[in-house]
């Protein structure tokens, strides 16, 4: 089926008037540029004034549009203003009250702001050409400032900071663990672009995807993360699972194929898996090395992280049902793990957070809000699994969106790097995401027949 070319403006999805054209420019300019910023490290007053800018400018255009019953229609709203409550709460027995409404607003609050208004930019913007734009340019960035692992670092660009790499990186490196974050959260929307792309592309429909693919893992190379790794090589084939074949016959030959590709896939990320071990470890210990030893396995065999993820579990037991307090760093403060020898001795890192986004939750608001937390997860997820039969394009959005909740949750499973920038890029694209599944009505569609239009070609 020949996917038909979208403009820039898809004006028939605008109501006539100057004023919703013009903000709906500006809305797409802030989306733009915000999007390109994220990735980016010490911009963290720019990347909040651009949130609250893209929040007022979407708002006003979605209400000259729809009215403000565009608000209300808002996909797991009551789950958002329930989190929101629960960890606002938390700050009456958190031990430092300053630290968590600091972390509310920016690991939450702002976050929220960004599906807010992400979702309203995809459901009734007409610039679909443009959500695509800023990611492409913040992955473009973060590859160049990453390319800095292996080529030396200006004078006028260097910091006195190692990022766990050989050489200090650029001042503007967000950190390896925030950028191997920010890269597999684009996974899903760059497999649906690429598969939605039409017979007869032109070169940037037909390139920029692979590019960008490419890309992100440069970019997992380049910041040595096995986290980030065993995440590309996991939820790739999961979105062409959850895509499946619109229900026709799978043949052998394609199962073979499939499996093929995964097998080389896996053979490919064990290679780096390993190239990143000996990396890590230094020339003594690399020279210790016996021959046709797995130095990936040597640091498997030590990896602290079930020895700091059986400390803070027991923490947590000491207030299992609301925990101390919301901010990443509250149980450090509370448990004064800073001061902890046995656990520093474990991993110097580890005395600042338990190191599992699950984990973090559930020391920070107890079981009651890691259970609101999940369910707001749910809520997305079941949303968009509903969505998924209503024609090709919205099959494609809903595994995108699907995937990048995956993503999320296995590169927070050895880490917590669900705030500020990474926390506002997760709800922003999931925000997107939804918007565009929503944009042509599904739920109220009478032709789910129609000629398929996927909204993320130019």
């Amino acid at each position: 089926m020949q996917i038909p070319k979208l403009p820039a403006l898809d004006k028939s999805a605008l109501p006539d008037g100057q004023l919703t054209r013009s903000l709906t420019f500006w809305a797409s300019g802030l989306w733009v540029v915000w999007m390109a910023i994220l990735p980016l490290g010490h911009v963290t007053a720019l990347r909040t004034t651009l949130t609250l800018l893209a929040l007022v400018v979407t708002l006003a255009m979605a209400v000259t549009h729809a009215g403000w019953r565009a608000i209300a229609n808002v996909p797991a709203l009551p789950s958002w203003m329930l989190l929101l409550t629960w960890c606002g709460l938390s700050s009456l027995w958190s031990p430092a009250p300053d630290v968590t409404w600091s972390k509310f607003r920016f690991d939450l609050l702002l976050p929220f702001f960004a599906y807010l208004s992400a979702y309203l930019l995809g459901r009734y913007s007409g610039a679909l050409r443009f959500l695509l734009l800023g990611p492409i340019i913040g992955i473009g960035l973060l590859t160049l400032l990453s390319s800095f692992a292996w080529l030396p670092v200006p004078t006028w660009l260097k910091t006195d900071v190692a990022f766990g790499t050989v050489e200090p990186m650029p001042f503007w490196y967000p950190g390896i663990g925030d950028a191997s974050a920010y890269a597999v959260l684009l996974i899903g929307p760059l497999l649906a672009w690429w598969i939605a792309r039409p017979k007869a592309p032109n070169v940037l429909t037909n390139w920029a995807p692979i590019l960008a693919m490419v890309a992100i893992i440069v970019i997992i190379v380049a910041t040595n993360r096995r986290n980030a790794l065993i995440v590309f090589l996991l939820v790739t084939p999961l979105f062409f699972v959850l895509l499946g074949r619109n229900e026709k016959h799978v043949s052998r030959k394609m199962v073979a194929l499939f499996f093929g590709a995964f097998i080389i896939a896996t053979a490919i990320v064990a290679g780096l898996f390993e190239y990143g071990a000996r990396e890590r470890l230094s020339l003594v210990e690399r020279a210790a090395l016996p021959p046709n030893t797995s130095a990936a396995f040597k640091l498997m065999r030590s990896e602290p992280r079930p020895q700091i993820w059986g400390y803070y579990l027991k923490k947590a037991e000491q207030h299992p049902w609301i925990g101390v307090g919301f901010g990443r760093t509250l149980p450090a403060i509370y448990y004064n793990t800073h001061d902890d020898k046995a656990l520093s001795a474990i991993d110097p890192l580890a005395v600042i957070h338990a190191h599992n986004l699950l984990l973090d939750w559930m020391l920070q608001t107890g079981l009651l809000g890691l259970a609101i937390f999940l369910s707001l997860l749910v809520a997305v997820g079941r949303r968009a699994w509903h969505a998924r039969a209503f024609s090709r394009d919205h099959r494609l959005l809903a595994c995108a969106l699907l995937v990048t909740i995956a993503a999320m949750l296995l590169r927070n499973m050895t880490d917590d790097f669900l705030v500020y920038g990474i926390a506002i890029m997760f709800w922003a694209t999931i925000g997107v995401l939804l918007g565009l599944l929503e944009r042509h009505e599904p739920f109220n569609q009478t032709d789910r027949h129609a000629p398929a239009r996927f909204p993320l070609n130019p």
